[in-house]
């Protein structure tokens, strides 16, 4: 397929002014995949919210042509790739990234951040338990596709809003809350269990020290 016929995939990184070298790499390597036009880019933008609809209002305001964006933070490397599920055409997809969490009480400090369930019901911690693309309800922003068209929707502009109360305090981040309004405007959120992230974060190590302990 020539270049011109090509479908165009923006990918840009949230960053803070330096990128891992294993992102570096993994960047190098996608912008060698030929079956599309691939547009690069950083962006550096404080609060992340902001960063992230900076993003999108310079997407719209390229071709039209440029049908899907990529965002990714720097600290997070897809362990696959990404552009395999643009000829899937969906609304939004999310390659799942672990979190760490271990003040949820749950049986494993870092849970993925997808609200996915196993064949019993249960919220999935720790681990994924199935393979493909799943239909779900939401998901993180560490890696995202999105499809131009929910952000052309009318009910998606300013996408990335934190919801909060009457106190200020968080009711749903940015990331969930931009799931659930596009699922409102009837798009549908997918996570692609087969292309799961790498997710590099600071720890305490003495708490990792005392959750090692509590295994044995």
């Amino acid at each position: 397929m020539s270049s011109e016929n090509r479908i165009y995939v923006q990918i840009i990184v949230l960053e803070l002014g330096w990128l891992r070298a294993e992102q570096r790499d993994f960047m190098v390597a996608l912008s060698r995949d030929d079956r599309y036009n691939i547009i690069m880019g950083r962006n550096n933008g404080k609060p992340v919210t902001n960063n992230r609809n900076q993003i999108v209002k310079a997407f719209l305001h390229s071709p039209p042509d440029h049908e899907f964006l990529l965002m990714m933070d720097n600290d997070v490397v897809p362990r696959g790739n990404p552009l395999d599920y643009v000829e899937h055409d969906l609304d939004i997809v999310v390659f799942p990234c672990p979190i760490w969490r271990p003040a949820q009480g749950s049986e494993s400090p870092v849970v993925w951040n997808i609200r996915l369930q196993d064949e019993e019901g249960h919220l999935v911690c720790g681990r994924i338990p199935a393979r493909g693309l799943r239909e779900i309800s939401e998901g993180g922003t560490g890696a995202m596709l999105i499809a131009r068209r929910v952000l052309e929707h009318p009910a998606m502009r300013a996408p990335f809003i934190e919801e909060m109360d009457e106190y200020g305090v968080s009711t749903l981040g940015h990331d969930l809350a931009f799931c659930a309004r596009a699922r409102e405007a009837g798009f549908r959120v997918w996570a692609a269990l087969d292309c799961p992230c790498r997710h590099w974060d600071e720890l305490d190590l003495s708490l990792v020290d005392e959750l090692f302990k509590q295994e044995r």
